[in-house]
């Protein structure tokens, strides 16, 4: 089931991203679907594509050193200052 999520994901990505709502709602889903299966990573990379910064970030650190990086590049990206602090401590 994961694989066709993915593959939802890739398709979504390619046809809603000039209809900003519509892709936010769709990756917020996604997002929200990976969450539920434990898939942390995946679904940080949901919500970050949906600007949820907040949320992307609470799930990379889940996630755990392999999306360490990834935390640290869309926080970088972000320039949040509350992102940042969260990040650091």
């Amino acid at each position: 089931m994961n694989d066709e999520m993915d593959t939802y994901a890739d398709i979504i990505e390619s046809k809603v991203r000039n209809n900003v709502e519509k892709f936010r709602e769709e990756f917020n889903k996604i997002g929200e679907y990976y969450e539920n299966k434990l898939l942390y990573g995946k679904s940080a990379e949901a919500f970050r594509k949906c600007d949820n910064y907040k949320r992307a970030l609470k799930l990379y650190i889940k996630a755990g050193e392999k999306y360490l990086d990834n935390a640290i590049e869309m926080v970088g990206d972000s320039k949040d200052e509350s992102l940042m602090n969260s990040l650091l401590n």
